[in-house]
């Protein structure tokens, strides 16, 4: 990771979602660990599978610093977080990041299983290429399992040209926008 750039504030929004739910949507911040964490947890195993491509009981502390410390232009996090029991809570993540060894920009989206099916893992990827487009990337992969066809499709009626191509069992998906 190059440089951190100070956080950045314009990108803090409300969004009404389908249901007319309002959720805070914001960069990621380093201080947002424990926040991840609870995210995850708060997963289903099917949905840390179709994340993570893995099963996963609990991040690393490695991947779970590549989560929350992003520079803001080469890699970048958008959360939506709600009011929960007084809490702030982390209920959604899309992000990107840069990899300089494979030379490609991967795109992902989280949502936690109670928020699926409200659109919001739609809008946070149209923001998410938005703000990634800001920052000069028009090109993005995917790793993704074949049983997650919903976001190939949200990928396709954002009108974005995906091409996916199955390689060991799984999507390899090149998306231009």
């Amino acid at each position: 990771m190059s440089f951190t750039e100070s956080y950045p504030a314009q990108y803090e929004s409300n969004l009404t979602l389908r249901d007319g739910s309002v959720v805070f949507l914001r960069p990621i911040k380093a201080t947002d660990g424990d926040l991840v964490i609870d995210l995850v947890e708060m997963l289903s195993s099917n949905s840390k599978y179709l994340r993570f491509l893995r099963s996963l009981d609990s991040l690393s502390e490695n991947l779970l610093y590549q989560l929350t410390h992003v520079n803001y232009r080469s890699e970048f996090a958008l959360v939506a977080t709600i009011n929960e029991g007084g809490n702030e809570k982390i209920i959604a993540v899309a992000r990107y990041a840069y990899s300089s060894e494979d030379n490609n920009t991967e795109l992902a989206v989280t949502v936690r299983d109670d928020w699926q099916h409200r659109g919001l893992g739609k809008s946070l990827l149209e923001r998410i290429v938005e703000i990634g487009k800001e920052h000069g990337i028009s090109q993005y992969v995917a790793i993704i399992a074949p049983q997650n066809k919903i976001i190939i499709n949200t990928l396709i009626k954002l009108g974005y040209n995906v091409n996916c191509s199955l390689k060991s069992g799984i999507f390899h998906v090149e998306i231009a926008v």
